[in-house]
């Protein structure tokens, strides 16, 4: 009887410990290996992980299958097509997936004027996403030649709510990868579309805090302007194609960072001692508090993004926004101009001057001559001609009709007296709603092959 006794005990004994062996297992990896959405993302690495990876990593993670260490599946997006082995292929790291520059970017509008290359709609991140095959326990990791297209995928991922356990920056791009003398090849992986969708991600109300963080629509932007309450970080070279050179008002310059450069010969990212010297010696001050306001913006939110990714992820600033709609959305919202192009050059760069009411050269103080109404829009609160200074028309503008063309192609709402918000409510109701405007199904191959984008 004892010794049946103890055959029982011992059976019922080994049952338990499967059982509780199983349930460790199931809550604490899942069904596809671990993923950081299954912790509370106020205590987790949610808002706070390590998100640049070395080739090492990657190569170690392509080795395993496209799945990282503890089996969450992995999908590189390719940013760039690149040339490595001058065989005139372009060279993609194994199992990688290709995302053309333009493919994350879409004609929006924030209320007042649209711009051609604002954040993606809700429902074309949820293309990309099924394009790509990613679901919701990927890590995806962002690569391509080092510079802004791989940080643009980057900030879009990030703006749209994934955790940053889940996005990474390749450390040195494909080029790094390639140098090191890892297998490269030259075809894209063809992509088995997921039905994964924006909805699918959790934690609602802590992505749409996530949306007012990581983008400034013009709205908020002409606020901080206006209020002085952030340190603006301005990555535009004082001339481009646009036919207003300048800043926004109480910007600091800072260009000649990006110049200088933040990558090392490598093309990895200089460290946050080195990166932070850099803006110092260029005269540009950060704040001391790391949780303070930074707004980054450029021409076209493309360039912003690095300085984003770096004043944030590297230099570990909490705080940081990058204005969307740009410099280019900014003079298309000008709403007055010179009639007379060479007079108001020749008298150098000019500002608003609140005091006097006038528009007066930033050298002498003289009143800028010509200045008329250019009706842009009748809300003078979207005049930001007012708000700018270092002002010079650029000489490829040659006429008022120019210029007034140019307006019209920025399809300009001369009536528009909302707040100019509407891109980030949008986005907010699109993740509050469940992304209910899309249909929802798996979209066809559309960018697996050479040469398409997922």
């Amino acid at each position: 009887m004892l010794k049946f006794c103890s055959r029982k005990y011992l059976l019922s004994l080994i049952t338990a410990l499967i059982f509780a062996i199983t349930a460790f297992v199931t809550v604490s990896c899942g069904t596809g290996g671990g993923s950081d959405y299954d912790d509370n993302p106020q205590s987790s690495t949610y808002n706070d992980a390590d998100t640049l990876i070395s080739v090492d990593e990657l190569k170690s993670w392509v080795d395993n299958g496209m799945r990282t260490e503890d089996g969450r599946p992995v999908v590189v997006i390719e940013r760039s097509d690149v040339d490595y082995n001058n065989d005139n292929k372009s060279d993609y790291i194994p199992g990688s997936v290709i995302s053309p520059f333009g493919s994350l970017q879409e004609t929006r509008n924030d209320g007042p004027v649209s711009n051609t290359a604002m954040i993606l709609s809700g429902a074309k991140m949820n293309t990309v996403l099924q394009d790509c095959g990613i679901t919701k326990d990927t890590v995806v990791v962002f690569t391509g030649e080092p510079g802004y297209a791989i940080t643009r995928g980057w900030w879009t991922f990030y703006y749209w709510g994934f955790s940053e356990e889940n996005i990474k920056v390749l450390d040195g791009g494909t080029k790094a990868y390639f140098n090191a003398g890892y297998y490269t090849t030259n075809s894209p992986k063809i992509v088995k579309p997921s039905s994964f969708k924006i909805s699918d991600l959790p934690y609602d109300s802590i992505r749409v805090e996530r949306i007012d963080e990581a983008r400034v629509s013009i709205g908020r932007m002409i606020e901080h302007v206006r209020n002085g309450d952030a340190t603006i970080i301005a990555a535009v070279p004082g001339t481009g194609n646009n036919f207003f050179n300048g800043k926004i008002k109480g910007s600091q310059r800072a260009f000649s960072v990006y110049l200088e450069g933040f990558f090392n010969n490598d093309g990895t990212f200089k460290s946050a001692e080195e990166i932070a010297q850099m803006f110092a010696d260029k005269g540009v001050k950060l704040p001391e508090d790391k949780n303070a306001r930074i707004i980054v913006y450029c021409n076209r939110a493309n360039l912003a993004s690095l300085y984003y990714y770096v004043i944030k992820e590297i230099l570990g600033y909490n705080n940081v926004g990058s204005y969307d709609g740009a410099w280019s959305e900014w003079t298309g919202l000008i709403g007055q101009h010179s009639t007379d192009v060479s007079a108001t050059n020749a008298g150098g760069t000019f500002t608003y001057d609140a005091q006097s009411g006038e528009f007066v050269y930033e050298d002498t103080g003289a009143i800028v001559p010509n200045i008329v109404d250019g009706g842009t829009i009748n809300n003078e609160y979207y005049n930001t001609l007012k708000l700018t200074e270092e002002i010079q028309l650029n000489p490829m503008a040659g006429s008022v009709d120019e210029i007034n063309a140019f307006i019209a192609d920025n399809d300009v709402n001369p009536d528009y007296s909302g707040d100019g918000n509407e891109i980030n409510e949008e986005d907010k109701d699109f993740i509050l709603n469940g992304g209910s405007s899309l249909p929802g199904e798996a979209v066809g191959d559309t960018g697996g092959g050479a040469g398409g984008g997922c």
